[in-house]
C-alpha cells in the first residue's frame, strides 16, 4: 500500500489524467522523472557582481563555484539543502551578496546573449532572478571584478555610474510585482535601478498595442502549468514524512494514490488555457522587438503543448516575420564568442557542458534526470 498522507478530496481527481499524459510523452522514461521531479529543488547562488567580488563571497560561505559566463557566477553548496538562508548584505552598499535560483532558470538568460547598451523586455518578471542577471548582463561594466573591489571600511556610500542600457520588467499580478520590486532593490545599486523600469501590465494586451519595434531583446518566460511544483505537492501528500524507495516505487506511489493531483493543481484544461496565453505573450513580445532583434520563450513545464506547439502556431500566425534559431547551435556559438568569461575549475566551458539540455523540435529542455540534474 503507498504511505498515508494528507490528501485533498475538495476537488476532482486529475491523478490519472496527470501520469497517462506524461507517461505516453516519456513513455518508460516518465517513472525516472516524476522521481527527479519529486525531490526538492536545489538552488545555486547567483553571485552580485555589482558589490561582491568571488574572494568576498566564498568568505564565510560554504561555496563552491561552478561557472561564470557572460558575467554570470554561479556557485553551490558543498553540502545538501532543504531551506537557503538570506543572503548576507554586503557592509557598504546593503546589497544582497547573492541570489539562490534553480540553475536552469539561468539558460533563457543565457541564450538571449544580451550586450551592454541593449534595451531589454523581461515580460514575465516575477520573481525577478532573471531581471537580476539580466541587469548583471547589460551593465557588465560595473561588476565589482572588473576593477578593484569596494573597500568595506570606507564610510562612504559606493557611487556608481550606469552606462546606457534599459531594462523593462513587467509582471501583470500585483502582489508578484512587490517581490520583482524587492528583489531589484536588494540585489541591483541605485544608479542602475534608475535604468530599470518595473511596469504592472498584462503583457499579451499591452505589447501588442504599445512600443512596437522597442526591444533588442524580449524575454518570455511565461506563466506555465509547472509540473515539478504539481509533483513535488503530490509526494508532500502521498509521503507525509518524507520519500522513502526508489524510483519505481514512488512513482507506482504517486500513480495509485486517488486524489493525489487535483484539478485544482493541474488540470488538461488549464494547461491548454495557459498555452494560450503563452501563444499571446509570444505574439505580443514579437510585435515589440527590433527588427532584428531577439526572443527568446521559456517555461517550466515539461508538456509540449506549452513549448514546442507555442511556437508551431506563433510560426503559423507571424510567417516570415520569425526565423528559429536552431538552440544547440545558438549555445554553440555564444559559448565560442563569449567563452574568455567562461569557466570552471579554469576550465573553458559551453552552455551544454553546463546545462546538459536535450534538443526538441523547436528548442531545447532541461530535465532533471538528465545528466546535470
Amino acid at each position: 500500500m503507498p504511505p498515508k498522507g494528507k490528501i485533498s478530496k475538495s476537488s476532482k481527481d486529475s491523478t490519472k489524467e496527470f501520469h497517462k499524459l506524461f507517461s505516453e510523452i516519456y513513455g518508460a522514461r516518465w517513472k525516472s522523472l516524476c522521481y527527479s521531479l519529486a525531490q526538492p529543488t536545489q538552488h545555486i547562488a547567483l553571485k552580485n557582481n555589482f558589490i561582491c567580488s568571488d574572494a568576498q563571497l566564498v568568505d564565510g560561505n560554504d561555496f563552491q563555484k561552478l561557472f561564470t559566463f557572460q558575467n554570470i557566477s554561479c556557485y553551490s553548496q558543498n553540502k545538501w539543502l532543504t531551506s537557503y538562508p538570506a543572503p548576507s548584505r554586503e557592509a557598504v552598499s546593503c546589497l544582497r551578496t547573492h541570489y539562490w535560483m534553480d540553475l536552469a532558470s539561468l539558460l533563457p538568460v543565457l541564450l538571449l546573449d544580451v550586450r551592454p547598451g541593449m534595451a531589454v523586455l523581461d515580460m514575465c518578471a516575477a520573481p525577478g532572478g532573471k531581471s537580476f542577471a539580466l541587469a548583471q548582463q547589460l551593465w557588465a561594466d560595473m561588476s565589482s571584478d572588473a576593477s578593484a573591489p569596494p573597500s568595506v571600511s570606507s564610510p562612504q556610500p559606493i557611487t556608481l555610474h550606469a552606462s546606457q542600457g534599459r531594462l523593462v520588467c513587467n509582471e501583470p499580478d500585483r502582489q508578484r510585482v512587490l517581490r520583482l520590486n524587492n528583489v531589484i532593490e536588494e540585489h541591483v545599486p541605485g544608479a542602475t535601478r534608475l535604468q530599470v523600469d518595473i511596469k504592472n501590465y498584462r503583457g499579451e494586451l499591452y505589447w501588442q498595442r504599445n512600443q512596437r519595434n522597442t526591444f533588442d531583446r524580449v524575454l518570455v518566460d511565461a506563466p506555465c502549468s509547472s509540473e515539478r511544483h504539481v509533483v513535488q505537492q503530490a509526494a508532500a501528500a502521498v509521503f507525509s514524512d518524507g520519500l522513502t524507495g526508489g524510483a519505481a516505487s514512488v512513482t507506482k506511489a504517486l500513480m495509485d494514490t486517488k486524489g493525489a493531483v487535483s484539478s485544482k493543481m493541474w488540470s488538461m484544461t488549464e494547461c491548454l488555457e495557459t498555452a494560450a496565453l503563452q501563444f499571446q505573450l509570444c505574439l505580443a513580445a514579437v510585435t515589440a522587438l527590433k527588427p532584428g532583434g531577439r526572443l527568446v520563450y521559456s517555461t517550466c513545464s515539461i508538456v509540449p503543448d506549452e513549448n514546442d506547439e507555442v511556437i508551431r502556431k506563433l510560426l503559423k500566425r507571424v510567417g516570415v516575420k520569425v526565423d528559429v534559431l536552431p538552440a544547440k547551435e545558438v549555445a554553440s556559438e555564444i559559448s565560442k564568442g563569449r567563452g574568455e568569461g567562461s569557466e570552471v575549475a579554469g576550465e573553458k566551458m559551453s552552455l551544454y557542458d553546463i546545462f546538459k539540455f536535450e534538443e526538441t523540435e523547436y528548442g531545447i529542455i532541461c530535465l532533471p534526470d538528465g545528466p546535470a540534474g
